[in-house]
């Protein structure tokens, strides 16, 4: 609470950081991607029903492995 007004003042200025993004476009993206899978899951559940979770996992797995693939190689080929 006692940050709340540089808080708010950092993500308003609108000045990049070092890496060329904003606070607010950091935290647009963060807020997006957060929810979205939240509500995502959600409405799959619900609309889907219990079958619904196992082409969450699923899909989950897989992206997780081709998140690991893709991290992996730009270790090995970064320049």
């Amino acid at each position: 609470m006692r940050y709340l007004r540089e808080m708010i003042r950092l993500l308003f200025s609108g000045q990049p950081s070092a890496k060329g993004v904003s606070s607010f476009q950091a935290f647009s993206i963060a807020g997006r991607a957060g929810t979205g899978n939240i509500a995502g899951v959600a409405t799959a559940i619900a609309m889907g029903g219990p079958g619904a979770v196992f082409w969450i996992w699923t899909i989950a797995f897989l992206g997780s492995a081709s998140a690991f693939i893709e991290a992996t190689l730009g270790q090995i080929y970064k320049v």
